[in-house]
């Protein structure tokens, strides 16, 4: 939808959620599932755009029109569009901190289960919001917080940006492509 965004992860991880914590140490969210890292901050460049219908938390409501967010060294420059982007502008501006508008991390949801509309039907309280951001072949990124993760951002605030019809490359590859995750490897 016109998204042309670009970041370096370098040598940082790429956790998995599966929805269990099955080990010592390991984080995790249930019913999560998806594969995920954090960019290093500071090179994230480009614009993106979140398209009508996507998910925008933690309002917990899908968006009714584009936002388009530039970055530029890392942080979100200017968010611009209609009542959401506003809103989202305002939440992030009231904390006070320049790296609540850095992106926080970046994957794609593997849970071919999960239903995109099923936070319309039962509400983020209901797991609708963790179901809606594992869709397999979606693709989830954030803004703000990230050092549980692997970042090295400790922002006071993470929003969660579902996106349902994205293309996500890595090194040139196709990874995700609309809605479809194009390596079985991969989910």
């Amino acid at each position: 939808e016109g998204t042309d965004l670009t970041m370096e992860k370098g040598e940082r991880l790429v956790p998995i959620q599966y929805g269990m914590a099955d080990e010592p140490g390991r984080w995790d969210h249930w019913p999560t599932g998806m594969v995920n890292t954090t960019a290093i901050e500071e090179t994230v460049e480009g614009k993106l755009v979140i398209g009508a219908a996507s998910l925008l938390f933690p309002f917990e409501r899908y968006t009714a029109e584009p936002i388009v967010i530039h970055f530029a060294g890392g942080v979100a420059v200017s968010i611009d569009g209609g009542r959401e982007a506003i809103m989202l502008s305002d939440m992030l501006d009231q904390r006070n901190d320049r790296n609540c508008r850095r992106l926080a991390h970046i994957g794609w949801g593997t849970d071919h289960r999960a239903r995109w509309e099923v936070l319309a039907s039962r509400g983020a309280d209901g797991g609708g919001g963790a179901e809606a951001c594992s869709l397999h072949g979606g693709v989830l990124l954030a803004l703000g917080e990230n050092p549980d993760l692997g970042g090295a951002n400790g922002a006071p605030v993470h929003v969660d940006i579902a996106l349902r019809r994205a293309r996500l490359e890595l090194d040139g590859i196709v990874v995700v492509d609309s809605g479809r995750i194009l390596d079985p490897a991969l989910a």
